[in-house]
């Protein structure tokens, strides 16, 4: 799942309109179980938020975390110590008060789900995985980007 998240960030980044305007995300946490808290460790936590603080090729405007639960309360706690200051404040907790959320986001960007006017249709999963395959050549370039390890080759010997 992390790694389509990062795959979906590479794809939106090719637009140029994100890549002026930024991003906001909205975490939608209806469904949240203790099936799905069990998955996460402190390491893997502290794994998403470093990507996400420092890797993420993208302008972060707003994270919007609607509809949790106690449980969610579960999972911020062990994200919240990670946290850097800039996360802090552009996250943002609504609940299920989808007036907050459209005074941070406009109404017109928004479904009517999330309260918003926007005509967006809903697609299928589906449709989400023919385009991470669409891009595929690009994640296979994007993976060769950063540090790069010597070979035993180019080792010096002792």
């Amino acid at each position: 799942m992390f790694r389509a998240v990062m795959v979906a960030i590479e794809i939106a980044m090719l637009e140029p309109k994100t890549q002026l305007g930024g991003v906001h995300v909205i975490l939608d946490m209806s469904g949240l179980s203790l099936v799905h808290i069990y998955q996460f460790s402190p390491q893997l936590a502290k794994l998403i938020l470093d990507w996400v603080q420092e890797c993420a090729p993208t302008r972060l405007k707003g994270i919007h975390v609607i509809n949790q639960s106690f449980i969610f309360d579960v999972l911020y706690k062990m994200f919240k110590p990670f946290l850097g200051e800039k996360i802090k404040k552009c996250l943002f907790f609504h609940g299920d008060n989808r007036k907050t959320l459209t005074e941070k986001l406009s109404a017109q960007a928004l479904t009517e789900y999330y309260g918003g006017t926007a005509d967006i249709p809903e697609f299928p999963g589906s449709l989400f995985a023919d385009m991470l395959f669409y891009y595929e050549n690009e994640f296979q370039e994007f993976n060769t980007y950063g540090y790069q390890t010597q070979t035993d080759k180019e080792k010096p010997a002792h």
